[in-house]
């Protein structure tokens, strides 16, 4: 046996880079507060019906990872183990996207698409947030690994972990349905150079259909949530939106969408649009050098292109329909061709000196990502729980707005200290839609604020003294705001006899005596 045989120093590599991802998805996990949706997610898998039902009524995902979170809950409910799931998922997809790449290319390819994603800011953001994205990525790049495999190989070994893998992602996030029309008109496409495996790919594709279906019956039933809020929302149908969104989630999912390259409102920063346009241009042209010629490796380029543009575009022609949030985590479990034609576009120079200077450059992209990454700005709200759980009278009752945030004082307050919110509480323990009335969206003098007055009556008959809550990013400086008038009536109302912020500004802590 020879040296090379004996040892790989690709092995070697992918270590470290498995070791870095680790590091870097690691680093501060525990540190910030549970989150809006982590707060939800984390209070949908209190118990297996929750999970199921609530995730049902109240979310815009299958309910799968919702039952996954709740099984996972048995190792803990800290911040960092119940984030831990998201990291373990996101360096899985580090190491199958090696895997993938080097059986689409070479080695080589693999471990600089590997590298690329594991210092990839958004990748990061979502590998450690409690949320279903981590744990879809994953899985819907180990089904693409599979069917590469099964495709080239037929057996059927391959072709059951293609499956299995693509209905965890598909019963965890209903955009999988995307990347299956993709491979669908791969498929079609290139009928002569799979026709020798069709008796089998009509097989299973049908048993994935088949498999399917319940999870068509569960969209269904979730389509009424989306039909409650398109009306909202619609006014944010802006032709301009629509010109920018494509260009905008393409540049952060190279950068990360809450980084030292935007401000609150997700706009480039003047001052850092010379390096945000040398980064997006480094990546660019190594995306489009490994693309080209595509006379090479036709077969394995048309696959990868098809992956990722089809879902793009698919989600940019529904979202002219239906007013979707088309954020950037949208594009992750779709994005492995884009790291894997920058690895190739990198690996394919010649020159041993301006192959270094490009990892080289890769690493220092990376680790300002990275940086950027650890800036974002984190939820801390326990400091003011922790307050309230000190001051606290029998007669006390909390109260945040909007109700979105109500399952994050589930989490950090104890059971004796009665919680509500405002507009309305979040029933998380009924089966039956609720009405939404997003207090950021809708009107406070028409709908909204009768709500709340009717919610003032009834706490000033059952408690004493009110602690108030209001995360500061929702209030606006303008006193006709929708706060305002609420913030303003309760002062009119009440008397405020203390007042406390988070340590990062963003959240207001009132008590007054009611």
């Amino acid at each position: 046996m020879s040296k090379s045989e004996k040892f790989n120093p690709a092995v070697l590599l992918l270590l470290l880079i498995v070791l870095l991802s680790l590091s870097v998805r690691l680093y501060g996990l525990g540190v910030s507060d549970l989150e809006l949706a982590e707060a939800y997610r984390f209070k949908e898998a209190e118990t297996i019906n929750s999970a199921f039902f609530v995730t049902l009524n109240y979310e815009e995902h299958p309910p799968l990872y919702s039952i996954f979170l709740h099984y996972w809950r048995f190792f803990g409910d800290t911040e960092f183990i119940l984030r831990l799931s998201s990291v373990i998922f996101g360096v899985a997809s580090v190491i199958v996207l090696f895997f993938m790449a080097r059986q689409i290319f070479n080695y080589k390819v693999g471990l600089i698409s590997s590298l690329i994603l594991a210092l990839n800011p958004l990748h990061i953001s979502y590998s450690q947030t409690v949320e279903p994205y981590s744990f879809t990525i994953f899985f819907s790049f180990l089904a693409i690994y599979f069917l590469i495999k099964a495709l080239g190989n037929n057996i059927n070994a391959y072709w059951l972990g293609f499956i299995l893998s693509i209905l965890v992602a598909g019963y965890s996030d209903y955009f999988i349905l995307l990347l299956l029309i993709a491979l669908a008109l791969v498929v079609v496409t290139s009928y002569k150079h799979y026709k020798t495996k069709i008796k089998q790919i009509i097989f299973w594709i049908t048993t994935m259909a088949i498999l399917f279906i319940p999870n068509i019956f569960i969209g269904l039933f979730q389509i009424g949530w989306v039909g409650e809020t398109d009306a909202l929302i619609g006014n944010l149908k802006n032709p301009l939106w629509y010109l920018l969104i494509i260009p905008y989630n393409l540049a952060t999912l190279n950068v990360g969408m809450r980084s030292i390259f935007f401000n609150s409102s997700y706009f480039p920063i003047k001052e850092m649009l010379p390096v945000l346009a040398i980064i997006l241009t480094f990546f660019l042209f190594f995306f489009l050098k490994g693309i080209f010629p595509l006379n090479k490796d036709k077969e394995r380029k048309k696959f990868l292109l098809f992956c990722f543009s089809i879902p793009i575009l698919l989600l940019y022609i529904a979202s002219l329909n239906v007013f979707m949030f088309i954020d950037p985590h949208r594009f992750l479990f779709i994005s492995f061709p884009m790291f894997i034609f920058i690895g190739k576009g990198i690996s394919s120079l010649k020159n041993k000196k301006l192959f270094m200077g490009a990892i080289m450059v890769v690493l220092l992209i990376g680790s300002l990502l990275v940086f950027s990454n650890t800036q974002q700005e984190k939820t801390q709200i326990s400091p003011l729980t922790s307050y309230i759980i000190e001051n606290y009278l029998p007669g006390d009752v909390a109260v945040i707005m909007p109700h979105q945030y109500l399952p994050a004082l589930w989490y950090y307050l104890p059971e004796k200290i009665h919680t509500t919110s405002f507009p309305t509480p979040l029933g998380m323990r009924t089966n039956k839609k609720y009405v939404r009335h997003d207090f950021s969206l809708e009107m406070v003098n028409n709908k909204t604020f009768p709500l709340y007055l009717d919610l003032q009556n009834k706490l000033s008959k059952e408690y004493n003294r009110m602690w108030l809550i209001i995360p500061q990013d929702r209030t606006g400086d303008d006193s006709s705001s929708k706060y305002s008038m609420v913030t303003n009536h309760i002062s009119e109302t009440y008397v405020l006899i203390d007042e406390k912020h988070s340590s990062d500004e963003n959240t207001k802590l009132l008590l007054y005596e009611i």
